[in-house]
This record gives structure tokens, sequence and C-alpha cells, in this order.
């Protein structure tokens, strides 16, 4: 979002919704690598899930600069998720009464 939209965002929820303001505005001073300020704003939806707002002039910038448009490695995705599930698995047999969800 625009850093103007997400100052305004802050000043509404500071004056009418404050518990919505989960963490504090944040300002970034990226001026040194050529990207100004960036502003970092995290919120609240209506349900409670968080959002974190930046602001689009420093933002997107610094991720066009980092992209490299290559596709994901589905290879190394697959064994990594096929190594988290072993490990959870042997994880949970280990400790079949106290790992996470059982508890």
């Amino acid at each position: 979002l625009p850093a103007e939209q997400i100052r305004s965002i802050y000043k509404t929820l500071g004056e009418t919704q404050p518990e919505r303001i989960a963490h504090e505005l944040q300002e970034l001073d990226e001026g040194n690598v050529g990207l100004g300020i960036l502003l970092i704003l995290i919120i609240t939806d209506p349900n409670g899930m968080e959002l974190c707002l930046v602001s689009s002039e420093a933002f997107e910038p610094a991720i066009r600069d980092a992209a490299d448009f290559l596709g994901p490695d589905y290879k190394i995705r697959e064994k990594l998720a096929i190594e988290y599930a072993e490990a959870v698995a042997e994880a949970k047999k280990e400790t079949p009464d106290t790992f996470g969800w059982a508890v």
C-alpha cells in the first residue's frame, strides 16, 4: 500500500480501534540502498488474524531487485517435504500422547 494510506490506517485504527494494532508503526530508513523509508504496520483483521502492511514505495522495488524470476526447485521441495513428514512421524511415535495436537 502507499505510505500515505498506511499512515491513514494507523491513525484511524489508533483513534477508533486501537486493540487492532498488533505492533506500532515502524519506519525503517532504507535510503542507504536507495529505497527510502519503509513503513511496516501489523494490525489484525476483524477475525483476529494478523496482517502486515508495508509501504509500496520501498517494498516493491526491493522485491523487484531481489527476484531472479526462476521457478521453484520441485525436486528439492519434494525431498524436504518427505524429510519433514518422516521427522514428524518419528517424533509422534516417540511421544504419541504429547505431540502437538494430542496434548
